[in-house]
């Protein structure tokens, strides 16, 4: 859904709806990463992996800000 919303953001040049999705997938990301703390998995690659996607996510927020500005 996150990315189906960031495809159409780019291709109706819709910064809002853009900032929408990187949003959504910040926070789907963020759960998904917390989960696997959670659930005593801390050290797997997957927990770092999705941190990093969230991470990224928030970047990439920053970066249609800066770039549209």
């Amino acid at each position: 859904m996150a990315a189906a919303i960031k495809i159409f953001g780019i291709l109706l040049q819709k910064k809002w709806m853009r900032k929408l999705g990187l949003t959504m997938s910040a926070f789907l990301y963020g759960i998904i990463s917390s989960g696997f703390i959670l659930s005593g998995h801390i050290l797997v690659h997957s927990t770092g992996t999705y941190f990093a996607l969230s991470v990224l996510a928030i970047w990439g927020i920053r970066e249609v800000m800066e770039r549209d500005a």
